[in-house]
């Protein structure tokens, strides 16, 4: 319902080029999500939250929710999280995390367990070329150190296994990320 031109121009705006989907595989991509959660069966569930205002896309958040039916477990994986730069710093991030982990929640209810823990990617600075940290400060105006800042803020820890997103069509992997992971259940930070 959302009109895809707005949404994929801030989407453009907001990643460095060698993470962008190129916008037909996008949209197709998102086209067959819709069709897939409308069917609601499968382990994996794709979300897309997206905050318009006048008209136009100033945020959006896309997550999935998981469940392995052998360990009956269900975690979260926030894949991608945008806010216009005119609109940082108001609230907006925490609101669509709080959204996202709702969502999560209800998608481990139905599946009738809970939500044991969320991961998700970020540019780690720690693992950022000086010439890859001075671009992505510059091009997106976000400090990739607050970020991973806010995150700990938010009780997402570091894993400690080598993380790499593979190449998208005619790309070098991307070898700057870390995952982070947020436990939710004490039996499972207990085990694990």
């Amino acid at each position: 319902s959302i009109n895809f031109k707005k949404f994929y121009d801030l989407y453009e705006q907001s990643f460095p080029n060698d993470e962008i989907e190129f916008k037909t595989d996008l949209k197709s991509y998102l086209d067959y999500m819709a069709l897939k959660l409308s069917i609601k069966e499968g382990d994996n569930r794709a979300h897309l939250v997206v905050g318009v205002a006048g008209n136009e896309v100033v945020a959006f958040t896309f997550f999935s929710t998981t469940f392995i039916k052998e360990l009956k477990i269900c975690f979260g994986h926030g894949w991608w999280t945008s806010i216009d730069k005119n609109l940082r710093g108001y609230g907006i991030l925490e609101k669509l995390y709080s959204w996202r982990v709702l969502i999560m929640e209800r998608d481990a209810k139905q599946y009738r367990t809970s939500l044991s823990h969320i991961f998700t990617d970020v540019n780690d600075p720690r693992k950022m070329s000086n010439n890859e940290l001075e671009n992505h400060m510059k091009k997106y105006g976000t400090d990739p150190w607050q970020t991973l800042k806010l995150l700990k803020k938010m009780v997402f820890m570091p894993m400690k296994h080598k993380h790499i997103t593979p190449a998208l069509k005619g790309r070098a992997p991307i070898t700057y990320e870390t995952l982070m992971i947020k436990p939710y259940l004490q039996d499972w930070i207990k085990n694990n």
